[in-house]
């Protein structure tokens, strides 16, 4: 049987007849697609379709809407084209302009003009950095580049980067889709280390988390860090079966920063009750106000306490291009694990980001191989992190290492700090706002406080917060609506009450200015006080 099956399918293959039947019954040759001379007629269509869609934005519709635009699936394909038509009439016409210098409200913005041919090239060689018999010059290049990236982190002897770009032993960090996937793989390390080979255990790797609490006996292992985290930390303690309850989110002070004092009360509670701790999780940018931890002083306290100290900086990271701004990262380069966000402050596509580790050993706790591809003691960067196969993507990394340089960098980091103050004194000298916190980058939230409330500011009752609640979400709505500027909102815990709704300003576009800056404050204040005349405050 297995004989007359291997005939039958060298027969089909070498069949001509039967081939050609198969092709005839198509209305496309798919064999055709893969011709590059297809993709060259296509380019410049592509191009001439795009920059007329770009101007011919229109305004977002409904999701019935968008689903009456979506084509259904045909039974034999369709030209290449006639595809193309239909994402350009039903598509790009809605897509989010985050390109705007008016759109400040997420961290997503415009690409420099470099990584569109570098995605070209990307996609067309198609090189695969799971294994070095896949990507070969490309394995190096991200291996450089990560080097590059830890010596901004942790400032390394330059002898450390030559000797580990030709290692096979250990990482120094690896390329990820982005910051949540980076926070997951240092926390999965870290709870591996916590739960490390001794006497007969042979690690949770091996014997998962049931046994590694019965040799290591405690109810729970925890994860410390400030009501600012990430919620990608939560997902990971899930992901890592560790629980999202047991995510301790600490206090902050009123610099949005975590309270040490609380810290070190949780490690002595967490003693007293015999639980471990897998991690401290310091903030290095939240995402919703910019805040950064004191991480000098919390790298003290995990050296005291023998714990694990990593550090998000998806958002601020790249602080530390600038001369005027680096100190406010200082104890950074104290942490076991760093993440960092590439489409955010590098200016990187999405799906761009990278985890560093201090110790280029740290990553061998969640090391993998496999006889096929990713052999122990190799080159094969499949062996450290979560993912298999994966795009080449540090040739973007490296790109804008050397193509913005340092000194690129630091011009654009100062040049979004300064428009974040120049934001906040506007608020502070306007009676129609108000901000909760100074930025310490490039983020601001602040809210609109309607006519009759203004003087009662900050005394104001639980009613009253409601009202500027609702009145402050009807505002973001009705502003992105009108399309012409876009902030996002909010719900933060203030010095004046425990939450409340913020607009959110995020200063990335190198294009905007101050003047679009002080349009969208002014379209707010516009429409807050039409809104006032049709919200009550019941």
């Amino acid at each position: 049987m297995n004989k007359l099956k291997k005939n039958n399918i060298a027969f089909a293959i070498r069949n001509d007849n039967w081939l050609n039947y198969f092709m005839n019954s198509l209305e496309l040759n798919p064999l055709s697609l893969f011709s590059y001379k297809t993709e060259f007629d296509l380019n410049a269509r592509f191009n001439a379709q795009l920059d007329t869609c770009k101007k011919n934005a229109k305004q977002p519709a409904t999701p019935s809407e968008y689903a009456q635009n979506l084509c259904s699936l045909p039974s034999s394909g369709m030209p290449v084209e006639h595809y193309f038509d239909f994402v350009f009439q039903h598509l790009v016409p809605f897509r989010v302009p985050v390109e705007s210098p008016a759109f400040v409200g997420h961290m997503t913005s415009g690409l420099p003009a470099f990584i569109s041919p570098l995605t070209r090239l990307l996609v067309s060689l198609h090189q695969n950095v799971v294994k070095q018999e896949t990507s070969e010059i490309f394995t190096f290049l991200e291996k450089h580049a990560i080097g590059r990236l830890h010596q901004l982190l942790f400032s390394g002897p330059e002898e450390l980067y030559k000797q580990q770009l030709l290692s096979s032993q250990g990482t120094l960090g690896m390329m990820t889709t982005g910051g949540t996937l980076a926070n997951l793989m240092a926390l999965w390390c870290a709870r591996n280390l916590l739960f490390k080979t001794k006497e007969n255990f042979e690690g949770i790797q091996k014997e998962g988390l049931a046994n590694a609490f019965r040799k290591y006996p405690a109810q729970k292992a925890l994860i410390l860090g400030s009501h600012f985290m990430h919620y990608s930390i939560e997902k990971a303690a899930d992901f890592l079966g560790l629980g999202a309850n047991n995510v301790l989110c600490l206090p902050s002070n009123q610099h949005g920063q975590l309270r040490l004092d609380a810290l070190k009360q949780a490690f002595s509670k967490i003693k007293k009750t015999g639980d471990l701790v897998v991690a401290v999780v310091g903030v290095a940018g939240s995402t919703e106000i910019g805040s950064v931890d004191d991480l000098e002083a919390i790298a003290d306290i995990c050296q005291n306490e023998g714990a694990f100290f990593h550090v998000d900086a998806a958002w601020g990271g790249p602080l530390l291009f600038s001369p005027r701004y680096r100190q406010r990262l200082k104890g950074i380069e104290r942490a076991d694990s760093v993440a960092i966000d590439g489409h955010k402050q590098l200016y990187l596509p999405i799906g761009t980001g990278a985890l560093l580790f201090q110790n280029p050993e740290s990553a061998s706790h969640i090391e993998r191989s496999a006889h096929y591809i990713i052999r122990k003691d190799s080159w094969d960067l499949g062996r450290f992190g979560l993912e298999g196969s994966r795009p080449a993507n540090a040739l973007y990394l490296h790109a804008a290492l050397h193509i913005l340089g340092k000194e690129g960098f630091a011009f654009l980091i100062e040049r979004q700090m300064l428009l974040c103050l120049q934001l906040y004194e506007r608020i502070l000298s306007s009676h129609a706002f108000e901000a909760p916190y100074a930025p310490t980058m490039n983020i601001l939230t602040y809210r609109y406080l309607p006519k009759t409330l203004r003087s009662k500011h900050p005394h104001l009752s639980d009613t009253e917060n409601m009202y500027i609640d609702k009145l402050n979400v009807a505002l973001q709505n009705q502003q992105r609506l009108s399309g012409q500027s876009f902030v996002s909102r909010t719900s933060l815990q203030t010095p004046y009450q425990n939450h409340a709704t913020y607009l959110r300003c995020v200063l990335a576009n190198p294009n905007t200015t101050f003047a679009d800056l002080e349009n969208m404050l002014n379209e707010q204040e516009k429409l807050g006080e039409t809104l006032e005349k049709t919200l009550t405050e019941t």
